[in-house]
């Protein structure tokens, strides 16, 4: 299984999961900043933000995984 991860990680994925994996990074990106900024400069933000921040992070981080092991052509691998 391990193997398998593996070799999906290296392989060449389809344009539209890039795209999905970018996208998921930049959400990522954008979340972190929002938490990281309330955590340092004491903001003071309401804890429905933080919360979808929370949620934002955890679903894009999943989502961003699971495009990166998707391959165009599963029979080349």
């Amino acid at each position: 299984m391990i193997n398998e991860w593996k070799k999906r990680w290296k392989a060449e994925s389809p344009l539209f999961f890039v795209k999905l994996r970018n996208a998921s990074v930049l959400i990522v990106t954008s979340a972190l900043a929002v938490w990281t900024a309330n955590s340092t400069l004491n903001l003071g933000l309401d804890d429905v933000t933080l919360g979808i921040c929370k949620y934002s992070i955890a679903f894009a981080a999943a989502t961003g995984l699971t495009s990166k092991l998707t391959v165009k052509d599963p029979t080349k691998l």
